[in-house]
This record gives C-alpha cells, sequence and structure tokens, in this order.
C-alpha cells in the first residue's frame, strides 16, 4: 500500500491535478476490468484520454475534469512506469499529442470539423505510440492482476 502511495504522489505532480489526490485515493475499482488489462494498454488509454483532454477540455470543463480523472486512475497504479523517465516521457508524449492534432485532416462532409477523436485514434494506433510505450513501460504485456495476484479489490 506505501508502494500506492508514493505512485500517487508522484502522479500528482507530474501527470494530474494535485488538489484532486485526496479523491483518487478513494476510487474503488472493483467495477472495472483494468487490473486486468496489460500495462502497454493501460499506457496507451491514459494517451488517448490525453488527446481528448487537450481537443475538447478547454470547451467542457466536465470533460476536462473527466479525461484527468482517467488519466490519473490509470497512472495511479494500472501502468507499471519508469517514474525517473517522468519528464522525459511527459514532453515527448505533449509533443506526439500536439503532432497528431495538428494534422491537416478534413471532411467534405462535415467542413467545420477539425476531426480531433479521429486524430486521436490514430495516435493510439500508431507506430509512434506503440515506440513510446515500449520505452517507457515496465513489463507492458504483464498486468496488475498478474503482479498482484491477491488483486486488493476482489
Amino acid at each position: 500500500m506505501k508502494k500506492i502511495g508514493v505512485i500517487v504522489l508522484l502522479n500528482c505532480f507530474y501527470f494530474i491535478n494535485c488538489q484532486a489526490m485526496d479523491k483518487i485515493t478513494q476510487i474503488h475499482y472493483d467495477k472495472a476490468d483494468i487490473g486486468y488489462r496489460n500495462y502497454g494498454s493501460n499506457f496507451k488509454d491514459s494517451v488517448f484520454a490525453a488527446c481528448l483532454q487537450k481537443a475538447f477540455g478547454s470547451q467542457n470543463p466536465t470533460f476536462n475534469e473527466d479525461a484527468k480523472a482517467t488519466r490519473g486512475a490509470l497512472f495511479e497504479m494500472w501502468i507499471n512506469f519508469d517514474f525517473k523517465k517522468t519528464g522525459k516521457v511527459t514532453q515527448k508524449l505533449n509533443k506526439l499529442i500536439q503532432q497528431y492534432l495538428n494534422q491537416p485532416y478534413g471532411s467534405s462532409i462535415y467542413p467545420k470539423s477539425k476531426m480531433y477523436i479521429l486524430k486521436c485514434m490514430d495516435l493510439y494506433h500508431s507506430d509512434d505510440l506503440d515506440k513510446l510505450t515500449k520505452e517507457f513501460v515496465i513489463h507492458p504485456n504483464r498486468t496488475y492482476k498478474q503482479d498482484n495476484p491477491k488483486y486488493p479489490y476482489e
């Protein structure tokens, strides 16, 4: 449990709003499948949430808060991550997200659309994100359940 507290504190400083830290520690995941998905998938899910937050968060405070909570929950416990590399990964991810959001996608049917969701989906499925996942996630093919057989929420 001590390890979880340290991880939450690190996330507070690097990935999420510090004011939400006390709320994140109260989240219960007993209904979520998140502990059964591999660390690499959870990392990619957090990047997808960050991409959507960057695209839409400033337009909708509720969406912004939900995206932060999602990212925070994923990093709280469900990604086996090398936190010594936090600054480096944050910088690379922000640059990569912006690169994908700046792509000149367009739609003849919906000409006003920036197609941000499609851009975030393309980022999620990209070789670029696969490379970062391998670089920053420790044992990306393992799951929390594999590493913690007693799984605290069962």
